[in-house]
């Protein structure tokens, strides 16, 4: 493949960003988010990313990837900035002032051979030791030649400890439910994913399937001889399990046949149950303390 650039991206020191090529850039506005990114097997060049739209609630990220080149320098005719007026620190007395680019990166059909197809690496976004953790999860293709990258983020933004390496696919799966649904759902939502999240850490670990949460427990309880399981862990799976009831009709309209008003779920109670299931992580030792 014929190694050719698509998009140069490069800052002078005013702090303003271009893009195009290295006959004609034009200024972006706003001022986009670009980070320096670390990724497996891609070292001893810089590459950086460039956001393009974030969602918190899902927690992804959309933009693309640059490579470092060497500055370059273009006079201001060869400058634009609309819809704004040129600065007046652009300008020279003739009007043909020079500018700098000290950083400079662009897309190329190198880079897109270097990184390939990086679906499900892990790689770092920002400066040591300030670093966030993703996940390359998409790509795909964009008219100009350059591809646009879909991330993930690794971290569950506090709601849950961080997950150890290493971790099962079903601890993996059921923390990654759990992080998904605490940012997006309601209550009575969160506390069923936990539930059902615990159920299966728990049936995991101690090889019990195809129950509910309330019965791995007693189960779990029932064999301690065989494979002893800390109590607490227990209890709180039975928390767990009994503010999973209050989200079922059946159960609130048989506790008032008993002059019982079960409270209904409330946001605390979302809140509560995800930190169950991370005390739960971390006593089975799949998350940090």
């Amino acid at each position: 493949m014929q190694d050719q650039s698509f998009t140069h991206l490069g800052k002078p020191n005013t702090g303003d960003y271009f893009e195009g090529n290295r006959a004609f850039m034009r200024a972006i506005h706003p001022r986009p988010l670009v980070s320096q990114v670390e990724i497996p097997d891609q070292r001893g060049f810089t590459i950086v990313f460039r956001e393009d739209s974030y969602d918190p609630t899902t927690r992804i990220r959309r933009g693309r990837f640059y490579q470092g080149v060497q500055s370059f320098v273009l006079t201001t005719r060869q400058l634009e900035f609309a819809p704004y007026p040129q600065p007046a620190m652009y300008l020279a007395s003739d009007g043909s002032g020079a500018v700098e680019f000290q950083f400079a990166a662009e897309q190329s059909t190198q880079l897109a051979e270097r990184l390939g197809d990086l679906r499900g690496y892990e790689i770092r976004i920002g400066r040591h030791p300030a670093q966030t953790e993703w996940r390359i999860i998409d790509r795909e293709g964009l008219s100009d030649g350059g591809i646009l990258y879909t991330l993930r983020s690794r971290s569950s933004f506090g709601l849950l400890p961080i997950l150890k390496d290493g971790a099962e696919d079903a601890v993996t799966q059921a923390y990654q439910a759990v992080v998904d649904g605490g940012l997006r759902f309601d209550a009575v939502a969160i506390v069923d994913t936990c539930r059902e999240a615990c159920a299966r850490v728990l049936g995991s670990k101690f090889g019990i399937s195809g129950k509910d949460l309330g019965p791995i427990a007693d189960q779990i309880e029932a064999q301690q001889s065989a494979q002893p399981a800390p109590q607490a862990i227990i209890n709180a799976a039975r928390i767990l399990a009994r503010l999973h009831s209050r989200t079922k009709s059946s159960e609130q309209g048989r506790q008032a046949q008993r002059g019982n008003m079960m409270r209904l779920i409330a946001e605390d109670d979302g809140l509560l149950a995800i930190r169950l299931f991370g005390f739960i992580l971390q006593d089975l030792e799949y998350a940090e303390a």
